[in-house]
């Protein structure tokens, strides 16, 4: 059980240890700002339960994508809706993207900003699929306004880990 009901939340599993990133708060059951809550839970420890990790920098989000390439946890996109001050504001769309790399423990390592993503990722298919040993495939939930209403397929994106680029891959199946 988290330690703090969430939604809207994205996870990903490093070898014994899942990680579960960002998300709403949820409060009577409603849904509150968007959070920058930074979970792991090792497998193979279970008594430890979850755990607080280091998070990101700024801003918190939901609906992010979660990937693993090369040990490492990636957070891209996502939505909030507050402002920098925690005043309510319509749907912002992230495109910004970060990397964790633990450290032995899993609790700590190193947060690095990464390539703006060229797409909206907000309520992506999560996790973003591993491909090789250096691509992670992102399919976003949607393209843009005018081409949804034609009736346009989502294109999948590849991020490229070691060129910290993006590069559009066609359209999804």
């Amino acid at each position: 059980k988290l330690p703090t009901p969430l939604s809207g939340a994205c996870a990903a599993r490093i070898g014994d240890r899942i990680y579960v990133a960002g998300g709403h708060g949820v409060e009577s059951g409603s849904a509150t700002a968007a959070q920058r809550t930074f979970l792991m839970l090792g497998l193979n420890a279970l008594r430890e339960g979850w755990q607080s990790c280091e998070h990101w920098a700024r801003p918190e989000r939901a609906y992010a994508v979660a990937a693993v390439q090369a040990g490492s946890f990636y957070l891209i996109g996502g939505a909030r809706a507050v402002d920098a001050q925690g005043a309510p504001v319509a749907a912002e769309h992230l495109h910004d993207s970060y990397r964790f790399a633990p450290n032995s423990t899993g609790l700590a390592g190193t947060w690095q900003s990464l390539a703006i993503t060229p797409f909206d990722a907000t309520g992506a298919a999560s996790p973003g699929i591993a491909i090789g040993q250096s691509h992670i495939a992102v399919v976003p939930a949607m393209n843009s306004a005018a081409e949804s209403s034609a009736g346009a397929t989502p294109r999948v994106w590849w991020y490229h880990t070691i060129t910290n680029t993006w590069t559009e891959g066609g359209e999804s199946p």
